[in-house]
């Protein structure tokens, strides 16, 4: 019986070096799907599950999972509220300077996170992985230009579809 356990647990290790689904700002979503259709195993890394990919020591780490972990699909989800036709409509409601300082951090913020994302796909792309940007058609953030300059790859496909509920 030991001996059993033992070479499970060796299974149960090299398993999990064959990452497949890798999540960044979502909860394991994808990764979960393909969990249930026998895939495994897959990583997520989202502030829901206690990871805050911005805090510089848990991106550090984060980063260096997904470079050990080498995961064949990179699923970056990060969060959209920021580039939605909600803010640029509701713009005129900022009428003080503090609404607008604020919201101003929390753009650049959003704005940092997509970067993030951006360059953990061409570190996937380097590694000859895939990665799916996730983000609603009529997000500002395509307009972002390393986002662009990731559309501009003849390797990257642009698919258009509408995700969000916002």
């Amino acid at each position: 019986p030991a001996a059993a356990d033992g070479e499970r647990e060796r299974e149960r290790e090299s398993a999990a070096d064959d990452v497949i689904i890798a999540e960044l700002f979502s909860p394991s979503r994808i990764g979960a799907m393909a969990e249930r259709q026998g895939m495994t195993p897959n990583v997520a890394f989202d502030i829901k599950d206690g990871w805050d990919l911005m805090d510089r020591e848990q991106g550090l780490r984060a980063r260096r999972i997904l470079h050990e972990r080498r995961p064949r699909l990179v699923v970056g989800s990060p969060p959209c509220t920021k580039f939605s036709a909600w803010q640029h409509m509701h713009a005129a409601k900022r009428t003080t300077q503090a609404a607008q300082e604020q919201y101003d951090a929390e753009h650049a913020e959003a704005v940092r996170q997509v970067h993030l994302c951006c360059a953990e796909y061409e570190k996937q792309m380097r590694r000859g992985g895939w990665f799916l940007h996730e983000h609603p058609y009529t997000a500002s953030s395509w307009k972002l230009e390393k986002v662009q300059q990731l559309l501009r790859r003849n390797d990257v496909y642009f698919v258009k579809g509408s995700t969000c509920e916002y």
